[in-house]
């Protein structure tokens, strides 16, 4: 199974450290991904064309919100079976399940930024 993955995270290095660790960690069950990576919401309407399979989204994006993401597809019936994960380095989990609920998305997941990995292994059982 290969997975169709947008990432919205301001920090290129955190990102190609997480992303080694993600593939790592999927590769035990029989997953890759490939993975788009944006540092910023400038290209959103672009980037949410065609549907993924998992999108990702800090919630401190610098000069961006992350909550553009949820705003740009909430309720969006190509997105129904996509996977959010939306997390932060800095922001509780508790204020973004808050910041999340106020749209209507199929599957998100609140999460600290050192649980993310986690966070997606857990779904597919790793």
């Amino acid at each position: 199974m290969t997975l169709r993955i947008l990432m919205y995270e301001d920090s290129e290095d955190w990102k190609r450290s997480f992303e080694r660790l993600l593939k790592r960690r999927l590769a035990s069950k029989n997953i890759s991904f490939h993975m788009d990576h944006k540092l910023n919401t400038n290209t959103l309407d672009q980037d949410i064309q065609f549907p993924k399979d998992i999108i990702l989204v800090d919630c401190d994006l610098g000069e961006n919100s992350g909550e553009d993401v949820l705003r740009a597809i909430d309720g969006d019936p190509d997105y129904r079976n996509t996977k959010v994960f939306f997390y932060s380095g800095g922001v509780s989990v508790d204020d973004l399940r808050f910041m999340a609920a106020a749209y209507k998305l199929g599957y998100v997941r609140c999460s600290t930024k050192d649980d993310l990995e986690d966070a997606i292994a857990l779904l597919f059982g790793c």
